[in-house]
């Protein structure tokens, strides 16, 4: 047990694992010039990560998520119209993970707008408008997550999202903040090499990482 104990750092380090991740996103968008509704939306995609030691690794992510916000407008009568504004990005974090049952992460985002639509809830107001004229194509931020590490792979991990660019073309400041509820399940790339060296160093099993 003490010698097991003793080499789980090294049999991790250099331990590679990609995964899935996919859950719910909140985001607020913060501005100087109105008040703009919470809208839920949603993220999926690819991780990688590289084992350091038991304890420390380091992670990215590939992920297109759904942001967005809505915005009460006035028609050409005067009368309140919501507007529903979704931002679609490719988000790609550099992230440092400490932890192994339960963890926290935290590092930079940066996220690349794909497309902007606005969808009006009026029935004189018809379709869903494409515009990519009033937000840039770059958000970057940092990203702070406490996760919980399960059986098999899986874990569920809490993200928040602090953007610190403008967002905004406008002559107005625009930042995102968004949450995420990742749900996630990863595997070995090099399953089982820890383990081997350790079974024959000293001819008994490795603890399941």
């Amino acid at each position: 047990m003490f010698i097991s104990l003793l080499f789980i750092g090294e049999l991790s380090f250099g331990q590679q694992r990609i995964g899935v991740l996919v859950g719910p996103t909140i985001t607020h968008i913060s501005s100087d010039f109105a008040k703009y509704n919470v809208r839920v939306g949603f993220s999926a995609g690819l991780s990688y990560t590289i084992f350091m030691g038991h304890f420390f690794s380091i992670s990215t992510n590939i992920c297109y998520e759904r942001k967005g916000f809505g915005y009460q407008i006035m028609d050409s009568v005067g009368r309140g119209v919501r507007e529903i504004n979704k931002l679609d990005y490719l988000v790609i974090p550099a992230l440092i993970r400490f932890g192994h049952n339960i963890f926290v992460t935290f590092g930079p985002y940066m996220g690349l707008l794909l497309n902007h639509s606005k969808e009006y809830k009026d029935p004189n107001i018809s379709g869903t408008q494409n515009s990519n004229k009033v937000f840039k194509t770059i958000d970057a931020g940092l990203t702070v997550g406490l996760g919980v590490q399960l059986l098999r792979g899986f874990s569920i991990e809490a993200r928040n999202n602090i953007g610190l660019s403008d967002i905004s073309k406008l002559q107005e400041i625009n930042k995102t903040y968004s949450g995420n509820l990742l749900f996630g399940i990863t595997f070995n790339v090099n399953p089982g090499s820890g383990k081997k060296i350790l079974k024959n160093m000293y001819n008994i099993d490795a603890p399941p990482i």
